[in-house]
């Protein structure tokens, strides 16, 4: 996959770099149609929520691969390909994540096609995705002046092409992964159910449904003499029970609502949730309330539960809809729900166009929704006490929030750390396309960028726990199938030998600055090159 992608860029990019003639403007047209198609179909699994977003999508792509090439015709006027490609490539990739959506797109980066390579993805402890995509696109520069001008390559245009590649090497063996011991025994529980399932069966069974696999894979490993899970994880919004805040009712008997077209709440409904709460959780998941010698299912004594839900909460004055992680203890209290920080444009937020009613209707014709989620400041880090009396510290995080690196990044920075990632997704909309498998490679540089564990439990998607060497501990499988499946995975999660804070890699402090540098250096190439391009004419310096 990694060769793939730089045999195509490096094909772009021995077109890109030639000058325009006097067509400049039908030039650029057909170099953003050309990106647009080639960009796309990446985005193709967007198909499944909306067909015409995947035009939006390609569109957008394109104009960002207009830039990569305005860029790297600005670096060729004065470097060779195998130097300029990168630049160019790495420069528009991060201005492309900096922006936030629907503008700009953190998704699928070049260094994300090298995530089963960790002879090289592993240097992303010390670079990130930019510095292997950076590797990646000087391999493909080099490929590039091959085929620009094959007899003009020199043992310089050799070194700058795979000298990166060769320094991501050494970095990994230079920046080992942290030292890990054993930590939290987690049971990933999916169901397989469909996103047409999840959407219109009754809330109630589909619950139910969830509820009795895990039961009775529980039972199936005590009969088998296994060591109970410390944690039962579920999917995102896999609930099925509203949830609030605990400053809602106040704000509701001080006057503060939902927006006008939301369905509207009382403290009676506050009431009934709550009650449907200690119903399906307390006594259905935890096993409260219940008789003593009930035979009723129930999970092992000191076994905490976790499951992505949809809640109410109080932002600026206003009650808000947020979807996020929540986790309960054995005794069945639960923290603050960890909250999604990256929505998805159109899909749970339309940046402030519901107040307008026209759109209000045409997205509603769409979806049967309206999407006015509000999005948390913050990674959520909650602790998760086990039952042989240690504590974790795990950040929590949502579907999209996947795709984007700060959720994972920033809790390293700030006192406290973590011991591991978990990520609750909902992948059901996209049945066995390539979203899941992207998914996982932004987990696998996830784990490889923070040195912690991801662990992703999904409703249909991919569920799966990668080490922070970057190596896959296991996933959910069915008769061979990892997506649409039904079933469960019980792994121990691999946590820092010395604690939270301790083994931080150092792109973790690294990443901020090397950004910068990235985009400045090529947003400075573009300024200050100027005059006719000489590559790939002669070479360039």
């Amino acid at each position: 996959m990694p060769l793939l992608a730089a045999l195509g860029l490096g094909w772009w990019a021995s077109r890109a770099a030639r000058p325009f003639d006097a067509r400049a403007r039908r030039g650029r047209l057909a170099e953003w149609l050309a990106g647009a198609l080639a960009m796309g179909p990446t985005m193709g699994w967007t198909w499944y929520v909306w067909p015409p977003t995947v035009l939006y999508m390609g569109a957008g792509l394109g104009l960002y691969t207009l830039l990569a090439a305005a860029l790297l015709r600005a670096a060729a006027r004065r470097l060779s390909l195998p130097l300029a490609l990168p630049i160019a490539w790495t420069g528009m990739e991060v201005l492309r994540s900096a922006v936030p959506p629907p503008a700009g797109l953190g998704w699928l980066s070049l260094g994300h096609y090298a995530h089963h390579h960790l002879w090289l993805a592993g240097s992303a402890r010390v670079w990130g995705v930019e510095g292997v995509g950076f590797a990646l696109a000087a391999l493909a520069g080099l490929l590039a002046a091959a085929l620009a001008a094959p007899r003009r390559l020199r043992p310089k245009d050799l070194l700058r092409g795979l000298g990166p590649a060769a320094l991501g090497a050494v970095l990994v063996l230079a920046v080992p992964p942290p030292d890990t011991v054993a930590g939290p025994r987690l049971l990933l529980v999916q169901p397989g159910f469909s996103q047409k399932r999840k959407q219109t069966f009754d809330p109630a069974e589909n619950f139910q449904g969830q509820r009795n696999l895990t039961h009775s894979d529980l039972a199936r490993r005590a009969q088998q003499g296994e060591a109970p899970p410390d944690l039962v994880c579920w999917g995102e919004s896999m609930l099925f029970v509203p949830l609030f805040e605990s400053g809602v009712p106040d704000a509701l008997a001080q006057g503060a609502r939902l927006p006008p077209w939301a369905d509207q709440i009382t403290p009676d409904t506050l009431a009934d949730w709550q009650e449907w709460e200690a119903e399906r959780v307390g006594k259905e998941i935890l096993g409260l309330g219940l008789p003593p010698g009930s035979r009723a299912p129930r999970l092992p004594a000191g076994t905490s539960f976790l499951s992505g839900a949809d809640t109410l909460d109080v932002v600026d004055g206003a009650i808000r809809r947020k979807t996020g992680v929540v986790l309960y203890s054995p005794d069945g209290s639960r923290a603050p729900v960890a909250g999604k920080r990256y929505l998805v444009p159109g899909a749970e937020t339309m940046l402030g166009l519901e107040r307008f009613a026209g759109v209000r209707a045409a997205i509603h014709a769409i979806a049967g929704y309206v999407p006015d989620l509000a999005a948390a400041p913050a990674t959520g880090v909650l602790e998760l006490a086990t039952r042989g009396g240690r504590h974790f510290r795990l950040g929590a995080t949502v579907c999209f929030d996947n795709a984007f690196l700060p959720p994972y990044v920033e809790p390293l920075a700030e006192t406290g750390g973590l011991d591991f990632h978990l990520v609750a997704s909902n992948e059901a909309w996209y049945l066995r396309s390539g979203e899941v498998d992207q998914m996982v490679a932004f987990s696998r540089l996830i784990a490889l960028s923070t040195g912690r564990a991801v662990v992703r439990a999904t409703n249909s998607g991919i569920s799966i726990g990668i080490d922070p060497d970057g190596r896959e501990r296991g996933r959910v499988r069915e008769e061979g199938r990892d997506r649409l499946a039904r079933g469960t995975l019980l792994l121990d999660v691999p946590v820092p030998a010395g604690g939270p804070t301790s083994a931080v890699p150092p792109y973790v402090r690294l990443r901020s600055p090397l950004r910068v540098v990235l985009g400045a250096l090529a947003l400075a190439l573009l300024v200050a090159f100027r005059g006719p391009i000489r590559y790939p004419a002669a070479p360039g310096g």
